[in-house]
């Protein structure tokens, strides 16, 4: 059965999304998600980049030590938590939100623990406040509900 027969709504939440080279890429996996359901079921889809705080890097590599996931070009950000370069992070969201809105170009997407500056580099606006962002959330439920 397709998701698209349910009945109800739809959320994604990518919140660790991660480059590493050789892995299933992210056009991929949207490309799944959208041959498996309806677009106007999909309420919203979030992203958020990779990031770990200080004290998660010896116990990622004890416990992972094949694994490549801390060999990418990750600093500590203003809130102490290693994340991706802000350029990485700006080219990577830009070419998910690309390949999401080539399945559903008025799909609502926001960004997970981003600066307004990164949001601004890849929509082209910002969220200004908390009350800004929930009313656009607000404006994507009643604009599913319509239908």
């Amino acid at each position: 059965m397709k998701l698209s027969n349910s009945r109800g709504v739809i959320v994604f939440f990518f919140l660790i999304v991660i480059i590493l080279l050789g892995c299933v890429s992210s056009s991929e996996v949207v490309r799944a998600i959208y041959a498996s359901l309806n677009p106007d079921r999909v309420m919203w889809i979030s992203l958020g980049g990779f990031r770990y705080p200080r004290f998660l890097k010896p116990i990622i590599r004890e416990r992972f030590p094949q694994s490549k996931i801390l060999c990418g070009e990750l600093l500590p950000g203003p809130d102490g938590k290693f994340r991706y370069l802000k350029t990485l992070r700006i080219e990577m969201y830009r070419k998910i939100v690309d390949w999401i809105r080539t399945y559903d170009p008025k799909q609502f997407i926001y960004l997970c623990m981003e600066s307004s500056e990164v949001w601004e580099k890849v929509f082209g606006f910002y969220p200004t406040n908390r009350n800004e962002l929930d009313r656009l959330f607000a404006e994507r439920i009643r604009e599913l509900w319509k239908h």
